[in-house]
């Protein structure tokens, strides 16, 4: 398992989702994603949920987005030109892991039992896509 960061698209009702690619899917928060195959038109098929080292992408704008520090699995590393953060990561499962205050107020572990509740957010829009994994209680 590997630490890493991702930027997401902070909604307006504080719902996490990918910046370009299937922008509509509602993002959990400590749960196991699977990443899916969603070729677009204008972007080159890079198969895989896209994390870099750092928490660095000057390409990138970061108005109405956040960094978060993720936790992939099944990965393989990329070398990228320095403006756009130089190393990213290509993997098969992402966790976004819970900041703190997430942690304090129950709002996205498996400790809360609302589990049930983020599977549905995630699968509703990817129906047929993905499998949910709850997280594992080791960290």
């Amino acid at each position: 398992m590997i630490r890493a960061y991702k930027l997401f698209k902070v909604r307006k009702n504080g719902t996490l989702g990918s910046l370009f690619i299937n922008r509509k899917a509602i993002l959990p928060i400590g749960i196991w994603l699977e990443a899916g195959s969603f070729p677009t038109k204008g972007y080159k098929y890079r198969p895989g949920w896209h994390a870099t080292a750092k928490a660095i992408a000057p390409h990138l704008s970061t108005k109405g987005r956040v960094w978060r520090m993720v936790e992939i699995k099944k990965a393989k590393s990329i070398k990228r030109p320095a403006q756009q953060g130089s190393q990213w990561w290509l993997s098969a499962w992402l966790r976004i892991i819970p900041t703190v205050e997430e942690r304090n107020n129950n709002d996205s572990t498996t400790q809360t039992g609302n589990t049930k509740m983020y599977e549905t957010i995630w699968q509703a829009p990817l129906t047929g896509y993905t499998r949910t994994r709850r997280p594992t209680h080791d960290t």
